[in-house]
């Protein structure tokens, strides 16, 4: 039986490549949604024919446009966050000994407060 090495070096898709994806996706439900409403509005205004094409097409790419443009910047955005926060196990050893400093420092700090109480 041979060996398969886990795919955790394995990368995903490109910001770039997210983006265009997102687009395309947000193109395609915005597009079928301004045909709907377009051709929806132009039946109620009594446009036929031509007319009907023309208004219901340029309703499907304004929609298509505006929904595929916002899915491209969510997408681009979403691209660049991490992916997960570090674990503790990650931090350095330099790190990990400021982080006691200052834990230690707060905590001696509080034991130095004392309060006054009046009656």
């Amino acid at each position: 039986m041979t060996h398969v090495p886990h795919a955790q070096y394995q990368q995903g898709p490109s910001c770039l490549s997210r983006g265009l994806m997102g687009f395309a996706l947000g193109g395609m439900v915005g597009g079928a949604f301004g045909l709907l409403l377009g051709g929806y509005a132009c039946l109620r205004a009594g446009l036929r024919g031509s007319e009907l094409l023309k208004q219901a097409g340029k309703s499907a790419l304004q929609s298509g446009g505006a929904f595929g443009g916002f899915m491209c910047i969510g997408s681009v955005i979403r691209c660049s966050e991490p992916l997960s926060l570090p674990s503790s196990s990650s931090t350095t050893p330099s790190r990990t000994r400021d982080m006691q400093w200052q834990n230690n420092t707060i905590i001696n700090s509080n034991k130095n407060i004392t309060t006054k109480s009046t009656c």
